[in-house]
């Protein structure tokens, strides 16, 4: 009984829907962005560009940018990313350094990241930076724009 109420309490804190604080919503909620982008580094060190992309928001308004131009849409992105990293010979391993969330809205419904990216072990390995944009969806958070570089 202990353990359903614990899990209920976590998750209702979780999603703002106790009495809580808003830096407490906000430490939450940060604590879930990284959570997508731990996911993310271990999907992609699988070798699993669908898992990868479970990160991202599934739209057509999803942006993604880069030096080489933006691309819109999930499947835009999707395909881009196959067509990159057929295999995970190519897809190599995968790092991030998280520099900074910060939240964007008053009711933490969205937030930036701005962190370092790192590939190695694979024939062209690098390094950059990327900014995302998250926005909280019933699922979870998504990345609704990705400016990597």
């Amino acid at each position: 009984m202990k353990v359903k109420f614990l899990t209920l309490a976590l998750f209702f804190s979780f999603w703002g829907w106790g009495c809580e604080q808003p830096a407490s919503l906000q430490m939450n909620r940060e604590w879930a962005i990284k959570q997508v982008l731990s996911d993310q580094v271990n999907e992609w060190n699988r070798g699993s560009v669908d898992g990868f992309m479970k990160g991202y928001w599934n739209s057509d308004s999803l942006q993604f940018i880069t030096p080489n131009g933006v691309k819109k849409g999930y499947n835009t992105v999707l395909k881009s990313y196959k067509k990159n990293y057929p295999t995970s010979l190519e897809m190599g391993t995968l790092h991030f350094e998280i520099l900074h969330v910060k939240s964007l809205s008053d009711d933490h419904s969205s937030a930036q990241v701005l962190g370092k990216w790192h590939v190695t072990e694979n024939p062209k390995p690098g390094s950059g930076y990327f900014s995302l944009i998250f926005r909280f969806f019933e699922d979870g958070p998504k990345i609704i724009i990705d400016h990597t570089y």
